[in-house]
């Protein structure tokens, strides 16, 4: 694997996010069509703002909107050529401009739409393609990459523009799947996490510069949820977030082979997404279809100095198929959108009172417990489950700077 070898276990520092407060939530826009699964995305920029692209299905148009600090929520309409927002997903380049992908129904087209400053949304056709899900990053230049399935094919496709260039299009794997995720290391190489429902497989693929597309089996027989999350550290390495029979499962690349923790074991059901803070430390969003009762339970993961913590943020209706996401603002603090009952929904973590849900007639508590670990191996190669000793910290950096530790070519 043509990835950042290192010869230790995984960073994790101590948390950046607050472990005390509460979830305040705010309604944005409360017109959706009564709906509940309905697509949306949410970024947060440089200044801590939210921004969310979604689908409104009483007029089946992509929305947008955002909020500049205590002001109210800002709303405009995006696109509205035919039943168009599907499947959206949200990026905010270097400027805080966003960019989104997303999903026309009406025209089975892979679409692209970007503001820049105050001037008029542009649109772009990507790919004809029968689509469930796509999943955007942006390079450091701004460039965006789109990874997609097409239902049509059953391939696996990534999709990126390099300035004004045309669209250029790759086949990853012909497979049965939904649900892609992508993430983008320092140099601007995809990796993509989908699960093979045909074998029961959670994949990786990862392509280097020109090379070829690499494909590995993460995990097998886990399940039949057919979603995961990928996420790439500091050092190249993936991340990738899934639920098994053993429950939420966070596995990570040490360079040799991949280490996984379950994170919680009380059979997690939807993961949604999966990011890093300023410190490294990885944070995962997910539902709990299980321990709820008549609820599935809306569940926020960090890793802390002490290992996993969890906090149930929302419970809500079973059989509503919420669909929800989840960015981390600059100190590592989680933002969470989702639309429920024809609301679309903000929830932030803030240690201030908790505001009331529109969804709901009481407010959210913010239960903290320490995750039960256990941890399942593909290899002899180990991963301290609760982050990496200074020691191992202080040798880890004295090999870096000695040379010892090198990039496998």
């Amino acid at each position: 694997m043509v990835l950042l070898t290192v010869l230790f276990s995984l960073v994790f520092c101590g948390a950046v996010a607050a472990a005390d407060g509460q979830w305040k939530m705010e309604t944005v826009d409360n017109n959706l069509g009564g709906m509940t699964s309905l697509d949306n995305s949410i970024a947060v920029d440089n200044l801590g703002n939210p921004h969310i692209s979604y689908y409104d299905s009483n007029t089946e148009d992509l929305k947008y909107a955002s909020k500049t600090g205590d002001n109210p929520w800002q709303t405009e309409t995006v696109d509205t050529a035919g039943n168009v927002g599907l499947d959206t997903s949200l990026a905010l380049d270097g400027s805080n401009n966003p960019h989104i992908s997303y999903y026309d129904k009406t025209n089975n087209l892979v679409k692209y739409a970007y503001k820049i400053d105050n001037n008029p949304w542009q649109i772009e056709n990507v790919d004809t393609a029968l689509t469930y899900h796509t999943s955007l990053a942006l390079d450091n230049h701004g460039n965006p990459h789109i990874s997609y399935h097409d239902q049509t094919t059953n391939l696996v496709k990534y999709a990126y523009k390099i300035y004004n260039n045309p669209w250029q299009i790759e086949n990853v794997e012909t497979v049965a799947t939904g649900y892609t995720s992508l993430a983008l290391d320092a140099q601007s190489n995809p990796h993509i996490s989908y699960f093979d429902n045909t074998n029961n497989i959670v994949k990786y693929a990862y392509h280097i510069g020109g090379s070829p597309w690499e494909i590995e089996n993460v995990a097998v027989n886990i399940g039949t949820w057919e979603n995961s999350a990928i996420a790439v550290d500091g050092w190249g390495n993936p991340h990738i977030a899934y639920t098994s029979a053993s429950g939420l499962i966070h596995t990570a690349w040490n360079g040799v082979s991949w280490d996984k923790t379950t994170v919680d074991p009380t059979h997690g059901g939807f993961v949604y997404d999966l990011a890093f803070d300023a410190s490294g430390n990885p944070h995962i969003y997910y539902e709990d279809v299980f321990s709820g009762g008549n609820d599935n339970i809306q569940k926020y993961a960090s890793f802390m100095a002490a290992g996993w913590n969890i906090q149930e943020v929302k419970r809500l209706a079973k059989g509503m198929g919420v669909l929800s996401s989840m960015a981390l603002d600059n100190s590592g603090n989680p933002h969470i959108s989702y639309i429920y009952y024809g609301t679309l929904v903000y929830v932030h973590f803030s240690p201030s009172t908790d505001l009331s849900d529109p969804s709901s007639s009481s407010s959210s508590s913010a239960l903290v417990k320490a995750a039960s670990t256990s941890k399942e191996t593909n290899s002899a190669v180990g991963m301290q489950e609760t982050g990496t000793s200074i020691l191992g910290l202080l040798l880890a950096s004295l090999m870096l700077l000695g040379g010892l530790i090198t990039s496998k070519k």
